[in-house]
């Protein structure tokens, strides 16, 4: 599964600006799910030349060796790295993925990210993360509706959005609920890839630049993934 989409980024600006709102005034809607945008797109095509640790991080270098070494098993159906040109708040850069194994499924993991017990999180920041729970092949999105909303509950009011209103990469997902604060953005996600089971995607980002960086990323990985 190839991750050529068309990314539409920026999202950390927005957050903040509507989490603010959303603070001072009770009846404003919550910021459209992610990875809506107000500074344009990218061209995600990838290159064949491997680039670096973009963000620069001291970190980088360690992490890819983990995720190396779990790659090792991940499908051989799907290339073993990918690198993408994307648009990080207003910044055109390339960024290396690693395609990385979970525990039944595998997924390209961007440099900036690690994935360690189903967890992918940002490592400047790990209190950015998505957690990925495997669905059974007879769950009932009624039901985890109702999980969602009830989780995300003690955040703030609950909104779903799906669609456009979603935005690529994950337009099709069946579920997206999301509710926010003017501290912290928090979404349920149900993404079920074509022919293959379940997922949740449950993120925690709290309101600041680094979710600049983390919702392309981490949306992007998250949409990669593939039973293995």
């Amino acid at each position: 599964m190839k991750i050529n989409h068309l990314y539409t980024i920026g999202l950390s600006a927005l957050l903040l600006s509507t989490a603010l709102t959303a603070c001072s005034e009770k009846a404003s809607a919550p910021v459209p799910a992610p990875p809506a945008a107000d500074s344009g797109t990218a061209d995600p095509a990838a290159s064949d030349k491997e680039t670096g640790n973009t963000s620069g991080e001291q970190s980088g270098e360690a992490g890819m060796e983990v995720q190396q070494d779990n790659s090792e098993s991940a499908s051989a159906e799907r290339p073993q790295t990918q690198t993408n040109e994307m648009l990080i708040n207003g910044e055109l850069s390339k960024h290396r993925a690693v395609l990385t194994e979970g525990e039944g499924y595998s997924l390209y993991v961007y440099e900036e990210l690690q994935l360690k017990n189903n967890r992918l999180f940002l490592k400047s920041n790990p209190e950015y993360y998505a957690e990925i729970e495997t669905l059974p092949a007879d769950f009932n999105l009624d039901e985890l509706r109702q999980q969602g909303k009830k989780e995300l509950a003690a955040t703030s009011e609950v909104r779903e959005y799906s669609g456009d209103t979603i935005g690529e990469p994950l337009t099709n997902a069946p579920l997206f609920l999301q509710a926010g604060n003017e501290k912290l953005l928090k979404n349920y996600v149900v993404w079920e890839p074509k022919g293959e089971q379940g997922y949740i995607f449950r993120m925690n980002q709290p309101v600041g630049e680094e979710g600049g960086l983390f919702n392309p990323l981490a949306y992007d990985s998250l949409a990669s993934i593939q039973a293995k």
